[in-house]
């Protein structure tokens, strides 16, 4: 009788401690698809020449498209890395990769762990940059954007060694990669949820539209 008490007067914020490790694996999937749709080219331009943000609720699945656009993201954290991809059509409807909405894939052991043997690190993203580059059509391969978020398992290795990795991460994806990547979207995320924004919001900093 005290512990159901205790629980009728629980406050939000002890419910929301109590239940954390559930909302952080619910939230981690929503924020990716926020940022993916969010970095899309979504700006339309208007009469007066002021540009437009499309509404993200008007987007949906869309099971066929002429006109296809891809975005490819890799997820570099402590335990392995990942890669996305997801496609939109001309609405900015996502459309499916075979039976998903995407297509997900991962690989062990992450970037954090060659220390000191940063082009392994870097080389050991092959094997799903093979699979990722396959999804796409190869006359957008050039048009495609590649982005690479390593986490807190690059950051603990202090910036001397995680500023090589970075460094082999970019050659490597300019070397290897027929995707279209630019230097700064090869970076370490500054913090968990601030940087997750960040991460979400900085393709929109970039010149020359929403991926340059």
């Amino acid at each position: 009788m005290l512990k159901r008490s205790s629980r009728q007067h629980e406050s939000l914020s002890d419910k929301i401690y109590r239940f954390r490790g559930v909302i952080l694996v619910i939230s981690i999937p929503l924020l990716l698809i926020s940022f993916v749709l969010f970095l899309m080219p979504t700006t339309t331009t208007s009469r007066s020449g002021a540009f437009q943000q499309y509404p993200l609720v008007h987007r949906k699945a869309s099971p066929h498209s002429q006109s296809r656009t891809y975005a490819v993201i890799f997820d570099a954290g402590s335990s392995g890395s990942r890669v996305h991809v997801f496609c939109f059509d001309s609405d900015l409807n996502l459309v499916h990769i075979g039976k998903d909405l995407e297509l997900f894939l991962q690989t062990k052991p992450g970037l954090s762990a060659y220390p000191t043997e940063p082009q392994q690190a870097a080389e050991s993203l092959l094997p799903l940059l093979d699979k990722a580059e396959n999804v796409v059509p190869a006359d957008l391969r050039r048009k495609t954007p590649v982005k690479v978020g390593a986490t807190a398992g690059l950051r603990a290795l202090g910036i001397d060694a995680s500023d090589r990795i970075l460094q082999a991460v970019k050659n490597f994806l300019k070397v290897k990669s027929t995707l279209k990547s630019k230097p700064e979207w090869v970076t370490v995320l500054d913090g968990t949820q601030e940087g997750a924004f960040q991460w979400k919001s900085s393709p929109c900093q970039m010149g020359g539209g929403v991926w340059g």
